[in-house]
């Protein structure tokens, strides 16, 4: 699995009294926290679109990444009108081999899959006007659902998505056939009404908020280190809908000390740990 990443986030410049505005980026595509890079070829769509309800385009590029990088600069330029939007986001996808659809992420080889990037709205207006240090992952799940995260650009463990969570949400999203084979334990417990789930080291929420976007009737706890509780509050706003009898929160939750009086007054039916381990620790 590979991320496009912002590694300079979309930044606006302009010169007085133009009404030409370019907004450049930096990305790379590469594993968890870029410990390896994308070595195959891959056709990227880059886009800057009004933040407004009707997406309108402002302006568009197509890149070629190749092995031997490790970065691409990436720059829009658009002339601004009395009716340009204040605001504006860029998005960079692949144009094959596109993770965001959690239904076909393992229908193939998961290595050769790439997984979009959106940045935070900003100002394309303002000169030195740039993003938030926040990269948002649109995750297409089933039943015509879908899941908007959001996470860090900075090279921070707790709050990034990890292939874990990414791996419990493509399986999510299949059932009642997933093409990696069933977890015989997990399956009759989704089936439960009112099932009360807790997570472990839930980072960003992603799988949590896949369980209870897709069985909005279970009672979700997230939990993780306090550093966490910010992007994944932010996740939960995201993601509120109709909870139909659910429902979903977060809890600060170290575990160097005593378990709070919260956790072990409940009984829980599932305990969800995706995205405690990484690859190499």
């Amino acid at each position: 699995m590979h991320f496009i990443r912002f590694l300079k986030v979309p930044t606006t410049s302009s010169k007085p009294s133009s009404n030409i505005i370019t907004v450049s980026t930096l990305i790379t595509i590469s594993t968890d926290l870029s410990e390896a890079f994308y070595d195959g070829n891959a056709t990227l769509r880059a886009t800057l679109r009004a933040d407004t309800q009707s997406r309108q385009l402002l302006a568009s590029k197509t890149v070629t990444w190749t092995p031997v990088l490790r970065n691409i600069p990436i720059q829009f330029t658009f002339t601004a009108s009395k009716d340009t939007a204040l605001n504006g986001i860029v998005c960079v996808s692949a144009t094959e081999n596109r993770a965001d659809d959690m239904r076909t992420l393992f229908a193939g080889p998961s290595e050769s899959r790439i997984l979009s990037a959106w940045s935070t709205p900003f100002n394309i207006l303002q000169n030195g006007s740039k993003a938030e240090a926040l990269v948002e992952r649109k995750l297409q799940l089933s039943a015509g659902k879908m899941v908007r995260i959001w996470e860090e650009t900075r090279e921070d463990i707790a709050r990034h998505i990890w292939p874990g969570g990414l791996a419990m949400t493509s399986y999510l999203s299949t059932l009642p056939s997933p093409p990696t084979g069933q977890l015989p334990s997990l399956t009759p417990l989704l089936s439960k009404p009112s099932l009360n789930v807790l997570e472990l080291g839930a980072g960003c929420g992603l799988a949590g908020i896949v369980l209870h976007t897709l069985h909005p009737s279970t009672k979700v706890t997230l939990t993780d280190l306090p550093i966490t509780t910010e992007i994944t509050s932010k996740n939960l706003t995201s993601n509120s809908k109709d909870s139909s009898g659910g429902s979903i929160s977060y809890h600060p939750l170290d575990w160097a000390y005593p378990v709070p009086e919260w956790c072990t007054s409940t009984t829980y039916d599932l305990i969800l740990v995706a995205d405690c381990y990484r690859r190499g620790w």
